[in-house]
Formats: C-alpha cells, sequence, structure tokens
C-alpha cells in the first residue's frame, strides 16, 4: 500500500464532498461539513449530485453492453477506476472487464 505524505483528512476534498452527497460513507468531518454549507446555499445540488451519479451508472451499463462489439474505444471505458470496472460487471457480467494494468488510457476515477 503506498502511503500519501500530504494527505490531510481537516481538508475537505470536492470527491468526498461528492460521496457524502450522495450517501456514502468513504468522507470526513471537513468534507460533510463542506457538503452541509454547499446544501445550504443551493439545495437542489443533492438532487443535481444524485442524477449525474444515476447518468454515470447508465451510461457504463451502455459502454459495458457496447464493448467488443467494434464501436467506440475500449480503452477509455474504464481507464484504471475499480469502482466504474465494478459496475461494468455487474452491468454486463457474461462479459470480462480487463485489469487496469491493460488499459492505455490515463484517464481517472
Amino acid at each position: 500500500m503506498r502511503v500519501v505524505a500530504d494527505f490531510d483528512p481537516s481538508t475537505p476534498s470536492i470527491a468526498r464532498v461528492y460521496d457524502y452527497i450522495n450517501g456514502g460513507k468513504d468522507n470526513f468531518a471537513a468534507d460533510r461539513e463542506l457538503a452541509q454549507r454547499l446544501i445550504d446555499i443551493f439545495p437542489p445540488i443533492t438532487v443535481t449530485a444524485t442524477e449525474n451519479k444515476r447518468f454515470l451508472d447508465l451510461a457504463v451499463g451502455w459502454a459495458a453492453g457496447r464493448r467488443g462489439r467494434g464501436s467506440g474505444s475500449s480503452s477509455t471505458s474504464a481507464a484504471g477506476c475499480p469502482r466504474r470496472q465494478e459496475r461494468m460487471s455487474r452491468r454486463a457480467p457474461s462479459r470480462r472487464t480487463r485489469g487496469w494494468r491493460t488499459w492505455t488510457s490515463t484517464r481517472s476515477c
């Protein structure tokens, strides 16, 4: 396991704020505080984040179904993202997802 030297849980991360707004458990107090401030400023952000996550799940499901049919680039659908690969395998269990080391793209989650 690689240790991140500059990690500070008292500094909010927008990814963890997004996780909190979507009901996730991978966040810290600073993330929850910022999320609550954002919700206070713009209450529809909860709906926006939820719909965004739903769209991502649908898009990944669609891409998983299209993989192997000769359309699109297979190097961009799950590049280096274990969560996205997990969603893809749930959507299309008959199709195998390649390990993250075989992907040519360097896009992040």
